[in-house]
Parts: C-alpha cells; structure tokens; sequence
C-alpha cells in the first residue's frame, strides 16, 4: 500500500508526515505540548489512509453506478452544437476521490459539454479518419487564499482635520464635512479618533461610492488609523492597482494599495473551482471561503480535488484499433494545473509495472484496474505538474469518431462517395456544389445519412466508461441482461472501421458502433458492368427481381407475348405456331419463355429491338435461381357485353425448375371481340379445321422466379438512416452513371428495407419511350369495374382510362392496388364502364418495374444503410493483435442454460423475440468451410423448433443444461481469428486443461443450427483491450451443421466450437483484489 507524500511550495508547512505501512490509528495530543502543524496533517493522511485501504478492495477507479440495470449511454446528449455533446453529471471514483462531473462548459446544473477540436481536412490516417479520445483528468491542487491589496489613511494630530479636506481612493472622493454628512462625506469628530472611526464608517457605509473599492476599520492598536482593504473583487495583485491620496491632515501608506497577490488553481482571485472542475465556468464558481472573514487572512490552505474533462485531436492521432484503451498513445500527456500538457509526462496504467517516460506506477505503488497515472511522486513532478502529491489520474470517457472537412472553406469536394465517404460538409455552409451529389442548399447536408462534419451524433460515439458498482452486483441477473442485450442489437460496446471489412469510398470508410455501408446493384465487371469503388456489389439487375435477399426471394414477372413474335425477331419469348403464317391463335401453338436467350437490357416493353446490350436474365441470375411455377396465362381479350373467362387453355407446361419454359394452348371455344361494340365475335384459341380464326390480341405470361439465399445486403440493416429529401430525392440511394438510365426511365424508387432480414427492394418508374409522359396502352377489362393491367402502376399519379366504347375517362376509385403484383386498377362504381362485359380501354400510366440491366456498362445504383458493428472485441482489419493470445479467464457467473438457434437472416421465418438477426453477433469457428458456413443466410431453417415434447415458431430456444460448465477453474482459450461475418473469436480451448462443455435437450431432428452458452468472467491480467479485474461476456459456441445435438464442446479433431469475448454494456469492472 503506498501513501504519496504531499508537497507545499510556498507554505508554512513544516513538514509532511507520511503514515504509509506505519498502521496508525490516531494522533494522540497532550495536554501542556505544543500541537504542531504536521501532526494535525497526519491525523487527516491517517484517517485518509484507512479509506483508501478500503477503497482499494472495494472499488477500483471508474464510473459509479447503482445496483440497478441501466443504460449508460442514455447520459449523452447530442444537441448539434458544433463539434460538442453533452453528458450528463456523473459521479465517479478516481485513485479513491470521490468526483462529480458537472458544470463542464457549461452554467446549467446538471450538464457537461464535451468541447471538441474542428474537424481536418481530408489526408491520410489518421486525418481521413480521425478519432478523438475523451477522458477525466484528475488531480490535487493546493488551494491558497488571495491575499487582498490594502492601505492605511492616519489622522494626523495634533493637526485637526478641516471640513474640506479629503481622502480619495481610487479616484472616488471622501469630503470632510462639520455638519451631518451626506453622500461621499464623513463628520470631522472632537478628536483623531472619532473621525478615524467616523471615516471608516463612511467608506463602509453602503449609500457611498466605496462598496466596489475595498472596506475599512479602525485599527485596534492605533485607534486614530483607518485599514483599508481592497473587496474581493479585487482580490489579488488586481488591487494593487488601487490607488490612494489625501489632504495633508492625512498620513497614508502609500500612493498605492500593496500586498496583493494572486494564487493559482482558482477561477477567479476570489472564487474556487464548483465541484473542482476547472472547466467550469466563473459564473458557478463558490466564494473563496479559505479566510476566516474575522480573522481576515489566511489561517489554513486546501487541497482540491480538480479535475477537466480532457479531448484529443490532431496532434495525439489515436488509432482505436491499436490504442483500445487511448491511454496507450504516448502522446496523451498529463496536464494537471498547468495550462497546456506536459512533455514526458505520457499515463500508464496503474498496474504497479509500467514506467515510461517520466511516469512510473511503481512509485505510485497501487494496483487499480480501472486508472492511469502520470507522473512519479516526486518533487520535481510535482513542480512540473503542478500538483500536491506529483501524479495526476485519468479514466477514459470515450471515444469520438469524426467525419473530415469535406468543404475546405468551399475548395473541397464534400461527400466524396468514390474516394472519401468519410467526407462531409459544415453545418453552416452557405451553400455548395458538390461535383457528384449536385447543388447543395445552404445548411444542408450533402451525405446519404444527413451527416455534419461539425455535428457529432451517437453513432460517432463509443462509450469507454468502465462502471464500477459500489454497493455490489447481481452477477447472474447482469449476465442475464448482458445476453440480451447482445441478442437484441444494444451492446455497443465496439466500433469498426468500414473499410475493414468491407469497401466503402475507396476503403475511405467511416468508423462507428453502427457503421456506414454501400450496397451495389447493377452489373458486375465479369459481364461488363463499370468499375465502381463506392462499395460492395450484391447483385445483378435482371429485369425480373425488385427484392434482393438473404433469404430465399420468390419474383412474379409477366413476360407479353404476341402471335407474331418469332424465335429470330423476341429469341427470349416467342411463339412456335402450330400452322405457321396464321395471324391469330391456334389449339397447338407453343408459347416458350426461355430466360437464357431473353434480353435483361430491354426497357419495359421487354422488346428486342430495344435492348441496349446483349445480357440475357439468366446471365444475371445468382446460382440456383429457376422458374418454380407459371401462375396464370390470360388473354388480353374479352367480350363487350357478355364477360369471358380471359385466362387461356393451356394444355401442356413443360421446363419448370429451369430457365425455360414451354407453354402449350389448347382449345379454347369461347366467344371475344376485343372489347369493342364494333369487331365482331370471333374464338378464342380455335382447333382444326376452323381456320385462322382465332384471336389475335396478345397473351400475358405470369411467371413465378425464385431465388436462392444469399443474394441481400452485406450487413444486417440495423439503422435505416434518412438524407435530406432535396438533396436524395429517392431515399439513401446514389446512381452510378445516370447515363445508364433505362430509356423509358422516369425515376429510380427509394429503396425499401425489409428488417431484420437483409433485404432491401429497387424499382423504377416508367414512362413512355417516345416522348414525356405516361405509358401509353390498350387493355380489356376483367369486368365493368376492374382492370388488370400488363405491368404494375405505380400511384404518383393517377392513372388515366378511356373507354373506347363512349370515349370519354372514368374515374378510378381510391382502393386501386398501385405498385401491388396484382396489377388491378379499381374504377368508381358509380362510373362503371359502357360495356356489360368487358371493355377495351386505353389507359395512359407510369408503370412501376424492375430494373433492368440497361446501358453499354450497366445501369447500376448504390443503396446506403448502417448496421451494427461486430461487437467482438478487438476485431479489426490486419490481424489480432489487440487481443491477448492467449486469453485466460476467471468465470464469476455461468449461465445453466444454453441456447440454440436455427432461424437466422436466411430464414423466410422470423425468429422471436430478438428476430433474424438476433444471432449476428454469435460467431462460426473460421475453420468451417465455405460450404457449411458463407454467411449468416446459411441459417435458411423455418421458425418451427422443437425439442422432445415442446415445439415453438420463434426459430431459437433457451435450454436447461443437463451437463453444466465447471465454473470452479480459469479458463485459458487462443488462436484468434474472424470468421467471414467479420466477427472475431478464439477457436482453441487449453488442451492441458478442463475445457468447458455443456449439453443439453437435442433437437427433434436434424437441423444446421448454432449452439451457444454464456457467462461473465473476468480479466486476470491487463492489456491495452481488456483491464484485470474487468468483467466480459464470454460465449462458446459451435456451430452444428446438420444435426439435432445441442451440445458446446471444444472437440479435439473437426472442432466447430470457439469462444467469443464481449465487452460488457457499462464496461463492469470489479476489483482486482
């Protein structure tokens, strides 16, 4: 145990008694012997002492919390004051002192505004990506009162004092006058001491011109003196400047007030430091107390617990990823009272080791987990640092990480999606061109999540506060809780780096708990397609699919098809005619829809003719994509006044489950005219020998697509984020080459997120090729009142339908399904149309498509989200080395259950209640390969669950143990590594040792599933990521490909178990002894 001895400069103290390892208990004093200044100091050092002893096994440094759970990131705030947030007031406890954060920057009770650097300009690491460490800086500072000018005025004698005559002070006059004085006047008395008291009266009397000057009294000793003492708010050398005269009946000390002189470690020479924080401002400074006003000077100093709340910028240039703990970056250095920090004074971890520089935790001589120290204890630091006992303490309060200066004054280039997505302009720009994004409204932002360079926001922030819990934890409620919250998304505990594990803007990034991501559709370079560097490309536009998944995605396209169309002229949908040459329909002819051959660069009209390159669907299908059905087939044809059926006879499908598909048409004998009151009956599909009788109007092919998993976004969707509406008409979505565009292109839709899958939907909306305006066609209707129309409507703008029969518009009703697969327009039924059957109509429309693979290099758009980070920690891009290999555990609280889990973001099920992707933070040992585990879509099982007699739609469930984890041991795990989820873990279980194995109820049959079980363990030994003594959440899991065991084992030959380690939620930590 070490008690660091104090040091007083410019003290009276006699000497410093230090009671380290001494086991006092008391000061005795006796009666008849001095009382010495050092023993009164000893006996507070010996009552501080047993505190400490205390402390030290009770609490290490750290943030204080109650017992309660609680959501320690609910203390900051994020008002959108440039390059600030707030917290709210904390208590903590630093090297034992207790401390209330409050009043940082700020005069509202209850606040702390944490002030920031402005953001740099865009250049490389760490500039591009800077990240700003927040900490509490704690240190004892001796705390004098300010010795306050003063001055004497001596009534001569035997010279009597005329009416007239005068003492000035500082420039205010004091007349003597022989009657009852008035304002700035005093009674000449009998004798020299009743006008000394008669003036003194007069300069403290409130109704005079004194009061901001200084106050008086008449000497004890020599009653005919006045003493002058300048008010505290002069305090200090600032009185010195007070100046004073008087008449010759007068005798006064001198032309000036003397003997000010100001102290430091104050706010103001008369005030002291609210809470000791030095960043308080001196509005909410306490009076300076120190001097007993009786005695009127000082009789004792204090020592102050003060403290700042410390940023970096530039200069220190953090790297989180090798600098977890922020202390580790030997330009973080100690300020303590001084007005800048100090060179050599770097902090170093308490752990009663390390020294470097002029730092040693060895002279400090105490173990605490959650504290760094500069500084030896020595004199000379002391001097150098300002400080009492020549150390002074930090805890980390986070980490802030900051988009760069994309605006330069108006010279940059903003939001850079190609080369810098870490880019962003000020929140008071005036205004700006971004050469890719377009104009940019004043005071608007030019980024796809609305983003300032100069606003911090709460994805920027990750809280580094350990808490520490003084009146004890619940552990086995905590891990519990911590489990949950890993479940549910809400342990944010990690931040990563984009361009880590994936690209953005060139590997420019953005670094965050919820980071940025760019997901590309369009055409890859194996067909192509452009070289984009804006972020990952998911898939291919195929004409067909408006959804792109993770889990297995079923399309419906209707593909048009006319009598005419030809094998040579449509090679992807035409028609083989029984009796070649006919014009309409025959019994015989076979429809084929052959996607391998059918142009996917076709505008919505799928018409050859019109294709823009030579990519054909099936080109741009995923692996194992197919036809699964063909729904319906209708003619668009129908009778005005008697309603047909106007789905075809089809005799024959042949090819589905492949990527063509033959439709045969069979007789069909009933009755159509088109529509129309004057084209006359005719058949519709007639037979031999009728003729070419048969109807000429096009067929409709209803196709039913499916898609396999594994074709969604990158990352799970955990934060839909929101661009200003001018700026990103269409959502957080930016077009590649808008000269890309499909020819009848009218507007890209926004994306549409279906969470918690990875999935994510893009249409567009078309108009006609040939000049502005909607699609113009012709249709029969189902009915009087109902219309389907040939491809999906989308509801921008109403649809416009004629009835050919009366030529005059209906009107359609507000139930119409626009962008629906059903394609049915509803009309009024109070304007029915004219025919009593079906009737034609011309409808003019913007359709609602899937895109298209359009354009020379393929029309292609990049879709923008944020998903959680790997909460792993540690895990970042070129290898591990932040994570202690090996890593040896203490268990403090095993959990008896386990879970199991097999609906995961491939599933078309909902897993409950933490949804798909509840088990995204559970990883797979790196070692399984590609072809049991690519992804987290790998988990494509139903909901259904069940184990022995109990079943249940939620896809996970939490079970019994029937063999438990020895809890009893530590537990030594190694061999780091990530698996392709990015998320990182040890795949190895000592083998020298007990390794720790649960099991449980099997599932009722086989099934790829996770296996996981839980507990809290903590640290036994420091490291830049973890302290001793810190609590973390620990998961073995194994990963079960196709079997029904819900077993975590770490097994010695094919193993598929490792151990993930988490920080907790508030960073526990307990103490190390």
């Amino acid at each position: 145990m070490a008690i660091h001895n104090k040091y007083f400069p410019g003290t009276s103290v006699s000497r410093y008694l230090s009671p380290d390892e001494r086991s006092w208990d008391e000061a005795v004093y006796q009666s008849g012997k001095p009382v010495l200044d050092s023993e009164l100091n000893l006996s507070q050092e010996v009552n501080r002492t047993l505190r400490q002893i205390i402390q030290q096994r009770v609490n290490p440094s750290g943030w204080l919390r109650g017992p309660l759970p609680n959501n320690p990131f609910g203390d900051f705030g994020f008002p959108g004051t440039p390059d600030a947030f707030t917290m709210a007031t904390r208590a903590a406890l630093v090297a034992g002192m207790p401390i209330t954060v409050d009043y940082t920057n700020t005069a509202v009770a209850g606040l702390n505004v944490i002030q920031l650097d402005p953001a740099n300009l865009p250049s490389s690491p760490p500039g591009v990506k800077r990240t700003d460490f927040v900490f509490l800086e704690v240190f004892r500072a001796l705390v004098s009162w300010s010795p306050h000018a003063s001055a004497t005025v001596t009534v001569n004698a035997p010279l009597a004092v005329a009416p007239g005559d005068t003492v000035t002070i500082n420039g205010v006059v004091l007349t003597a006058t022989a009657g009852v004085p008035g304002v700035d006047q005093f009674q000449v008395g009998a004798n020299e001491t009743i006008t000394a008291a008669n003036i003194a009266a007069a300069i403290n009397d409130g109704g005079n011109s004194f009061t901001g000057i200084c106050v008086a009294w008449v000497d004890v000793t020599v009653p005919e003196q006045v003493n002058l003492q300048v008010v505290d708010a002069l305090a200090g050398a600032a009185g010195n400047a007070v100046t004073l005269a008087a008449s010759a009946s007068f005798t006064i000390s001198g032309a000036n007030f003397v003997g000010g002189a100001d102290e430091p470690n104050k706010p103001t020479q008369a005030s002291i430091y609210r809470n000791g924080n030095v960043l308080s401002p001196s509005g909410v400074a306490l009076a300076d107390d120190i001097a007993d006003p009786t005695v009127g000077a000082e009789s004792t100093k204090r020592v102050q617990i003060q403290y700042r709340i410390r940023i970096t910028g530039v200069s220190e240039a953090i790297d989180f990823k090798t600098e977890p703990d922020g202390f580790s970056n030997p330009n973080v250095l100690a300020q303590g009272t001084q007005v800048a920090p100090v060179a050599t004074y770097p902090f170093v971890s308490a752990d009663g080791t390390t020294v470097l520089a002029s730092s040693d935790a060895t002279a400090y001589g105490i173990v605490d987990p959650g504290l760094w120290v500069a500084g030896d204890g020595s004199s000379g630091s002391a001097t150098a640092l300002g400080t009492v006992d020549g150390f002074v303490y930090a805890i980390p309060l986070a980490f802030v990480f900051r988009r760069n200066d994309g605006y330069n004054g108006g010279a940059g280039v903003g939001f850079d999606p190609d080369n810098n997505a870490n880019g962003a302009l000020p929140s008071t720009h005036g205004g700006f061109a971004n050469p890719i994004i377009g104009a940019i409204p004043a005071g608007v932002s030019d980024r796809p999540d609305g983003y300032f360079h100069d606003i911090i926001v709460a994805t920027d922030v990750l809280d580094l506060r350990r808490q520490v819990v003084p009146g004890g934890l619940d552990l086995k409620a905590e891990l519990d809780r911590q489990m949950a919250m890993l479940l549910d998304g809400n342990n944010r505990t990690w931040a990563i780096d984009t361009a880590d594990k994936q690209n953005l803007g060139s590997f420019s990034g953005d670094v965050s708990t919820q980071y940025l991501v760019c997901d590309e559709i369009g055409r890859s370079g194996a067909h192509g397609g452009p070289i984009s560097t804006r972020g990952e490309l998911i898939a291919e536009f195929d004409h067909i699919r408006r959804r792109f998944g993770d889990s297995p995605i079923v399309e419906r396209v209707v593909i048009p098809v006319a009598v005419s169309y030809t094998a040579i002229a449509e090679p992807g949908h035409y028609v083989t005619q029984l009796n070649p040459g006919y014009t309409g329909w025959y019994a015989g002819d076979v429809i084929t829809i052959d996607f391998a051959a059918l142009n996917a660069t076709t505008n919505g009209s799928w018409l050859h003719a019109l294709a823009s390159s030579t990519g054909t669907v099936s080109q741009y299908w995923p692996t194992g994509t197919v036809v699964s059905d063909v729904l319906r087939v209708w003619h668009r044809d129908g009778h005005y006044t008697t309603a047909i059926d106007q789905n075809a006879v089809v005799d024959c499908i042949t090819g589905l489950g492949t990527t063509q598909i033959q439709i045969t048409l069979g007789e069909n004998n009933q009755l159509g005219n088109y529509g129309t009151t004057f084209d006359p009956d005719h058949t519709m599909v007639p037979v031999a020998p009728a003729g070419d009788v048969g109807s000429i109007s096009m067929i409709f092919v209803e196709l039913e697509v499916t898609y396999p998993a594994g074709s969604g976004t990158t990352s799970d969707v955990d934060l839909e984020i929101v661009p200003d509406a001018g700026v990103y008409p269409v959502g957080p979505a930016l077009e590649l080459n808008t000269t890309q565009r499909p020819s009848d292109f009218d507007s890209i839709l926004p994306p549409v997120f279906t969470t918690p899958r990875r999935e994510v939907g893009v249409e567009y909306v078309c108009k006609n090729t040939g000049f502005p305006g909607p699609v113009l066609d012709f249709v029969v209707s189902l009915n009087q009142t109902e219309i389907v129309f040939p491809r999906r409507i989308n509801g921008d703008v109403t649809p416009i339908v004629t009835d050919t029969g009366t030529g005059l518009p209906v009107t359609v009703d507000g139930s119409t399904e626009y962008g629906s697969s059903s394609q049915k327009l509803i009309l009024d039924p109070m304007t029915p149309l004219s025919g009593t059957g079906q009737t034609a109509c011309t409808i003019a429309y913007y359709a609602q498509d899937a895109v298209p693979n359009y354009g020379a290099s393929g029309y292609q758009i990049g879709i923008y989200y944020r998903s959680n980070a790997p909460q792993t920690a540690g895990v970042k891009a070129g290898g591990l080395s932040g994570m202690p290999d090996p890593l040896t555990v203490r268990p403090v609280a095993m959990s008896r259950d386990l879970w199991t889990g097999i609906s995961g973001v491939g599933s078309t099920g909902d897993a409950f209640p933490y949804g798909a992707h509840g088990m995204s933070q559970i990883p797979v040992n790196a070692n399984v390969g590609a072809g049991d585990f690519g992804g987290e879509w790998f988990l494509t099982a139903t909901g259904k669950i069940s184990v022995g007699d109990f079943s249940a739609d939620t896809g996970v469930l939490n079970l019994h143990t029937m063999i438990q984890v020895d809890p009893q041991g530590d537990f030594t795990f190694s061999d780091t590594d990530t698996d392709v989820e990015f998320r990182s873990q040890y795949k190895v279980a000592d083998v020298t040792a007990y390794r720790p194995t649960a099991m449980a109820q099997p599932l009722s049959g086989l099934a790829t599933h996770k296996v996981w079980l839980p507990f809290l363990a903590v640290a036994t030994a420091d490291s830049p990521l973890y302290r001793k003594g810190e609590v973390l959440l620990v998961v073995i899991t194994r990963y079960a490909v196709v079997d029904a065991d819900n077993t975590v084992i770490f097994a010695d030959s094919g193993n598929t178990a490792c151990a993930a380690v988490y920080r907790t939620l508030g960073m526990l930590l307990l103490a190390s002894e």
